[in-house]
């Protein structure tokens, strides 16, 4: 996978998993601290009636990755650990290959730590 259809995927998860807006998913892939707070609040509790959008998305960046009946499976309980495992094989953390995959990982890691501690 090309790091531009692995940063297509972040923004996929940050806009249609998330629901961060496209200017704060802009803001966030270039550091901003504002965006980052918004990303880490919703990554803090992850509500996601619907992930047909994402998968749509994915299917549409990487037409050979998934097929339509994959697409079906994967919508059928609107959980999101299969995206999140995803992101994880796509990007691991510590060996993320993209700036957008660092900042994700290391934001995530921050705003769950901070959940914890309030």
């Amino acid at each position: 996978m090309s790091e531009d259809e692995k940063v297509a995927i972040i923004r996929a998860y940050l806009t249609k998993v998330l629901g961060v807006s496209e200017q704060d998913t802009d803001a966030f892939s270039k550091g901003d601290g504002g965006a980052s707070h918004t990303v880490g609040m919703n990554q803090s509790h992850i509500v996601c009636e619907d992930t047909r959008p994402f998968w749509e998305e994915v299917l549409r960046i990487c037409p050979d990755g998934y097929t339509e009946e994959d697409i079906q499976v994967l919508t059928q309980t609107p959980d999101v650990y299969a995206i999140l495992a995803l992101l994880n094989r796509m990007e691991p953390v510590f060996m993320e290959t993209t700036d957008l995959g660092r900042r994700l990982n290391a934001n995530a890691h921050a705003y769950k730590r901070r959940e914890h501690e309030s």
